[in-house]
This record gives C-alpha cells, sequence and structure tokens, in this order.
C-alpha cells in the first residue's frame, strides 16, 4: 500500500497570501543584501507565524525530517572533508 503524500488543500485567504508574499520578498531582499541565506529565510518564516499566515503547528508539519536529518549529518562529513583535504588531493590531479 503506497502513502498519499499530498495533504488536503485549504481555501485560500488572499490577505494571508499578500502578508506571506510579502514575508517571502523580504526575506529575499535580506538574502541579496547579503544577510545568510539561512538566516534571510528563517527570518521570513518567523515572520509569517508572527503575521499569522501560518500556525506555529502548520510550519511544524511542513518540515520535511528525512531533510532535516541529511543535512545533520552532511554537514560534518564536509566539515571534516575540507579538514583532512581529499578536495585538495583531486583538486591536483
Amino acid at each position: 500500500m503506497q502513502k498519499s503524500l499530498s495533504r488536503p488543500v485549504k481555501k485560500q485567504n488572499p490577505s494571508k497570501f499578500r502578508r506571506a508574499a510579502l514575508c517571502f520578498l523580504c526575506a529575499l531582499g535580506l538574502a541579496m543584501t547579503g544577510a545568510p541565506i539561512s538566516l534571510a529565510f528563517f527570518t521570513g518564516a518567523i515572520a509569517m507565524v508572527l503575521t499569522r499566515v501560518l500556525t506555529i503547528q502548520e510550519a511544524y508539519q511542513a518540515i520535511e525530517w528525512k531533510v532535516v536529518f541529511l543535512l545533520a549529518g552532511l554537514i560534518p562529513l564536509g566539515v571534516a572533508m575540507q579538514k583532512t583535504g581529499p578536495p585538495l588531493f583531486w583538486q591536483r590531479k
């Protein structure tokens, strides 16, 4: 049996759409001005919760935990590779 990945679609609220678009554009603007991308879009996500575009529960449910744990595993691997030097070794050949 295959699990459905689709979520039920709620009726859209135009005022929420405008607030969400504004939060996204502000986050994009922050990223374009030199702020770290992760910080800029985290700020946009927090702004969506504060402006009640999303509830905290909806934001939590939207997290893809497989991706979070994949990144949590790959970041130390990248740091270890950078410190031990295999990328430099491969670059010389």
